[in-house]
């Protein structure tokens, strides 16, 4: 509802955090951030920050979101070099 929202009040663009209450799976990860998609047409950048949140996209799943038309980025506060690193290859 608020994606669609922002879009509708003319927002370029949205910053998405992964769900912080309901820890979900890196399926659920994936479902998330189509469902969000589906819902607008706006550019929708995935916002990796386990350190608040508790949940971390993996750099698999990383891949599968990254196939989601309107995705247009990541956000990585993850802290993990390495598996930031994994996600760019």
């Amino acid at each position: 509802m608020t994606a669609k929202a922002a879009e509708r009040f003319g927002g370029d663009g949205l910053l998405a955090v992964t769900p912080y209450y309901n820890k979900c799976t890196q399926n659920g990860l994936v479902a998330y951030y189509k469902a969000i998609c589906e819902a607008v047409s706006i550019p929708v950048i995935a916002y990796n920050v386990p350190g608040r949140t508790g949940v971390e996209i993996q750099p698999a799943t990383m891949a599968k979101i990254a196939e989601i038309p309107n995705i247009a980025g990541i956000k990585d506060a993850g802290g993990n070099m390495s598996k930031t690193m994994e996600t760019f290859r």
